[in-house]
């Protein structure tokens, strides 16, 4: 799963392909303002959702979209809503489809709820359009969109993370211990700590380097996390 890009302008970026020397220059505002009015243009699209993804760049009236979407009719109207824009010279829709998948949408439906209902991002869920987007593709998570701090970004990566990894465990019989992975991640010790157990009696291998794996740093100075690595037989760090 990739994280959330905390850097990307939510929904289209105005890639002006220029230098900053050239920030006052008549060609390179009109790309701006009409990234924005095409950016205006894509959130208010009626079926747009958090569960699409769309970017973008403007460059002397040209628009280049790209991203992924739930259907096929999405990308298309896109990109005649974008065509229509007083301004726009001609519009490459590089945008393509998500595959029907029955997993990806549970999936997806999954992390979105346990984002959204968790009061750190409660002020996003009541939104018009919410920030944060998850795109599922085969069962790869990205979160793509605008969060306003660290901790939100690390928090919304290490839900998805969570929900992730369960659902691969159950779709390929994967070890416990990637689901001890997410719930370190998100400081959830007890319950990393309850899968750790799981994995140990699973005989799972992926225990074997425990030690190299960074996201159970914050559980290493726990004696239930030495007193696992002695039962295991690894040497301790």
């Amino acid at each position: 799963m990739r994280a959330l890009n905390s850097l990307r302008i939510a929904l289209l970026t105005c890639a002006l392909l220029s230098s900053t020397s050239l920030a006052n220059a008549t060609p390179q505002k009109n790309d701006e303002m009409l990234a924005n009015e095409i950016a205006k243009q894509v959130r208010n699209y009626v079926f747009y959702t958090i569960y699409d993804d769309v970017q973008g760049s403007v460059h002397d009236g040209v628009v280049t979209l790209s991203g992924k979407v739930t259907m096929p009719y999405k990308a298309s109207e896109i990109g005649d809503l974008v065509a229509r824009v007083p301004g726009v010279r001609e519009v490459d829709n590089k945008i393509s489809t998500l595959p029907v998948s029955t997993f990806d949408d549970e999936l997806r439906v999954a992390i979105a709820s346990h984002i959204y209902r968790d009061p750190l991002f409660w002020n996003y869920a009541i939104q018009v359009n919410p920030p944060i987007h998850i795109v599922v593709e085969n069962g790869h998570v990205t979160l793509t969109g605008v969060v306003n701090s660290e901790v939100e970004r690390r928090k919304a990566e290490a839900v998805a993370l969570l929900k992730e990894s369960i659902e691969q465990s159950k779709r390929s019989h994967a070890g416990a211990v990637f689901i001890a992975t997410a719930f370190a991640a998100m400081g959830e010790k007890d319950q990393a700590f309850i899968w750790l157990e799981e994995s140990y009696n699973e005989h799972d291998p992926g225990l074997t380097v425990l030690n190299a794996l960074p996201f159970f740093d914050t559980l290493r100075s726990e004696p239930r996390f030495q007193d696992l690595v002695r039962r295991i037989g690894i040497p301790t760090q």
